[in-house]
Formats: structure tokens, sequence, C-alpha cells
């Protein structure tokens, strides 16, 4: 067990804002590694993991190393003149911006268009049960290996994107997609599919993903616009996902 201060993160907030379709707020999973979390008393958080592994491993993933980041966020936040942002801001505290593996991001993503975040997970845990037949995400040549079996995991148009796109990075490898306006050339992925790949794959943290929720918001409450961004330069991330989250669980 590691046990280490933290006063910032929830975990229940990073579970239920959508940009993971794995971690639930108690178990997480990185490549074939997982692990527990425990938020404590006294601003401690606990993992059933070694020091190694925290260290190499779940620091990062859970971007822990990054904590005044979030609070001069919270600042900047705090002191905006947009109701809805300070609002937003102060109703997802505890939000961060987690380190996941970059091939399952991706994928997990394309498998997002159009889709609802309850048939996104059942359909990652198909890929993950007709693939590795465990909790560990495949790699694009396990997909490739496997994509008959594919063909009953629900993917529906997606099928065709997952497979095409396993395709290519398994030869190519994940070089070919290290930044937006790489992964926006892959077939199925579109402006949406690419910043969030980039954010949470990535961790390119001036991303903004827009879906059907952020933009109700920003017609509704920013006359479609996004001149309030000026605001949290390199903050743009965090920002999304804590309006994303405001905007689903307020009511």
């Amino acid at each position: 067990m590691v046990t280490i201060h933290n006063e910032w993160i929830d975990f229940k907030k990073v579970a239920d804002s959508g940009q993971c379709f794995t971690f639930d707020g108690e178990k997480a999973y990185y490549k074939d590694l997982s692990v527990r979390v425990y938020r404590l008393d006294n601003n401690l958080i606990q993992l059933d993991c070694s020091q190694d592994e925290y260290e190499k491993v779940w620091k990062n993933y859970f971007d822990l190393d990054d904590t005044n980041y979030y609070f001069k966020f919270y600042k900047l936040a705090k002191d905006s003149k947009y109701e809805y942002i300070r609002n937003a801001v102060e109703f997802s505290k505890g939000m961060v911006i987690l380190r996941q593996e970059p091939f399952e991001t991706l994928i997990s993503f394309v498998i997002s268009q159009r889709n609802s975040i309850p048939k996104i997970k059942s359909t990652v845990s198909k890929i993950k049960q007709l693939t590795t037949g465990n909790n560990r995400f495949p790699t694009a040549k396990e997909i490739v290996d496997n994509k008959d079996k594919l063909a009953n995991a629900g993917l529906g148009y997606r099928y065709d994107y997952v497979i095409n796109i396993s395709t290519l990075l398994n030869q190519a490898g994940m070089g070919i997609v290290n930044s937006y306006d790489k992964a926006l050339r892959l077939y199925g992925v579109g402006p949406k599919v690419a910043s969030c790949y980039s954010l949470y794959g990535l961790h390119i943290m001036d991303m903004f993903p827009i879906d059907v929720w952020i933009q109700r918001i920003l017609d509704r409450e920013f006359n479609s616009g996004l001149e309030f961004l000026k605001e949290f330069k390199g903050y743009e991330g965090i920002l999304q996902q804590c309006m994303f989250y405001y905007e689903r669980n307020r009511r």
C-alpha cells in the first residue's frame, strides 16, 4: 500500500466526467496493471500498489505531480467574470485530467461517436473480453488478430474505423498520431474525437473538445462563441471537463 497526501483529486468526479471508460472511481487500469484507490481522512489517498509501481505508473496516470496546476486553475476560475464558469468549476472541484494509455484512449473515443457513456463502457468491456480475455485493453495487433471476433462487440458502423485505425497503427506505430492534426487524418476521426484523444491520451491541455453537451452550454451561456477561453489559456482542457461534469450532474 502507498499512502500520499493530496487534498485536490476527487476520484468519483473524475470517473463520472466522461474522460475514461474503464475507471469507476475505485479501480483503475493501465496496460496490464490495475490499482484500487481510497480517499482517507485528513486529505490522504491510499493506493494498493508498491511504492515503485506508484512512482513509475500511478503518480503520472492520476496527474498527482501537477497539483499546483489545478490550484492555479481553480483560482483563475474563481475570479472569472463568467458566473457559469465560477459555478461549474466550484461544483467540479477535484477534477483532474488522467494521463491514459494513448491507443486505448484513441479507440475508446472512436467508439464514443454518437454513443452513450454506458454503451461505450459496455463495448470497451466486450472488446477486452474478446481479445485479451481480461481487463487489459488490447494492442493494435491484438485487435487486428481478433477482428473477426470483434464483429460481435457491438461496434456498429464504428467497426470499420476501429479495424482500419488498428491495422495502420500496428504497422506504423503511435508516432504517426502524436498530435491533434495527425489524429485528424485517421479514417473515422473528426475534430471531436481528435481533440478528446489529444487531451486524454496525449495530455495536450489546451484542447477543448466540443460534444453535444458542450455545444449546448456554448449556445445557451456564451452566444455560441469561445471568447471566454481567452481567460483560460493553457487550462482549456480542465475547464471543459468541469463544464461537462457540471452540466450533466448539477440537477
